[in-house]
């Protein structure tokens, strides 16, 4: 089974609203996200289904994220809350989304990339499925990507 656009909504939503108590509205949308400093986290999935889930959020939601996730209450996250926090969400979005495959799959240990003007590129992978969300004028993206450097 791959997961689809569905899926990534629905676990993203629940994960954001449980771990957060932020509510993130899918929106449709071809256009990619507007420039500025962004977060990406990326966990693998490997075993019977060879993938990543990866998690791009622009710097002023990680901060909210990270607020809430380490009840900082008016302070602003530090670039180290930020980064734990994507992480957390991505290992946590990866883990459900896992939870969806056939077979028995392993989840690896999320990685964050931060900065701007970059370009995260997973060789010969193929997007499965892709979710746009809008949350206090911030777009963040969840995709799943399968084979390339998983498939190897």
């Amino acid at each position: 089974m791959q997961p689809g656009t569905q899926d990534i909504v629905t676990v993203t939503q629940d994960v954001w609203q449980t771990a957060l108590g932020i509510d993130l509205d899918p929106v449709e949308t071809t256009e990619p996200p507007p420039a500025g400093p962004t977060l990406e986290g990326v966990v693998a999935i490997t075993g019977d289904w060879l993938g990543a889930v990866v998690v791009q959020v622009p710097l002023a939601l990680a901060d909210r994220a990270a607020r809430a996730m380490f009840a900082l209450e008016d302070q602003a996250a530090s670039p180290a809350d930020m980064r734990d926090a994507i992480g957390e969400i991505t290992n946590m979005t990866g883990g459900n989304i896992k939870g969806l495959l056939d077979g028995t799959c392993r989840l690896g240990l999320p990685t964050v990339v931060d900065g701007s003007a970059y370009h995260l590129s997973i060789p010969s992978a193929q997007v499965v499925a892709r979710a746009v969300f809008q949350h206090g004028g911030d777009q963040a993206v969840v995709t799943v990507v399968t084979g390339g450097a998983f498939a190897a």
